[in-house]
């Protein structure tokens, strides 16, 4: 425990950490929330659940895994829908909140990992935002009033950021990061010198900073421009 939250404990900013190896975000949540698909309940597992603040802000970082029975005549086997991490993050006081489900899926994302759509499918007036996103609204006017010009940039900056592809779900007060890459931040390895460890965690963390930073704090209405 003490040695996977070493690294993160050295990072400015993060404060209230705990970390539960077998803890994890749940079905039900992942399900609501939109992110991704998630498959069926029985074979849905999620582990290395980190929690606490970041600038203040509340958030829970797991790695997820979310699979289905595929049936071919008389075989089946288990195929991987979704593999990687989910961040929630509580939006701050005075950010702009969604009405309903908005849903950002990265076009690779669009075989499998794509599950449930809200209503409305939305086009920006940037087109190379489109050309390598699909959006999906439960309100249209409430999407263009959170997709500015500015947060569209940020979603790219954050996508460029990511080892993997990404998806984003706004509802509510809470924004729902997924980064589909199989990758674990707390995989331990007895071969692995321990600093290369760490340096992996510490660049997990990067990213995590970046999404609060890019994503959560430019829905900010406030005039203070914070920096993290």
């Amino acid at each position: 425990f003490q040695t996977h939250l070493l690294p993160i404990q050295e990072a400015d900013g993060f404060e209230n950490l705990s970390y539960d190896a077998k803890g994890g975000l749940s079905y039900a949540e992942i399900y609501d929330s939109l992110v991704v698909a998630c498959g069926e309940q029985k074979y849905f597992t999620s582990e290395d659940l980190l929690t606490g603040k970041i600038y203040g802000m509340s958030f829970a970082y797991g790695d997820v895994v979310t699979k289905y029975l595929r049936h071919h005549g008389k075989k089946s086997d288990l195929e991987i829908i979704f593999q990687g991490q989910i961040m929630r993050f509580s939006l701050p006081q005075n950010a702009k909140f969604s009405f309903g489900h908005m849903q950002i899926f990265e076009k690779e994302f669009l075989s499998n990992i794509k599950g449930r759509k809200a209503s409305f499918q939305i086009q920006t007036e940037y087109e190379a935002f489109n050309k390598r996103f699909e959006i999906y609204a439960s309100d249209e006017h409430n999407a263009f009033y959170l997709l500015t010009p500015k947060m569209l940039e940020q979603i790219m900056r954050f996508a460029n950021l990511a080892d993997g592809q990404i998806s984003l779900t706004f509802i509510g007060s809470f924004l729902y990061v997924a980064i589909h890459r199989p990758h674990s931040m707390f995989d331990a390895s007895l071969t692995e010198p321990f600093s290369r460890q760490k340096e992996k965690i510490l660049q997990d963390i990067q990213l995590l900073k970046q999404a609060g930073k890019l994503l959560v704090f430019e829905m900010k209405e406030m005039k203070d421009t914070k920096q993290l």
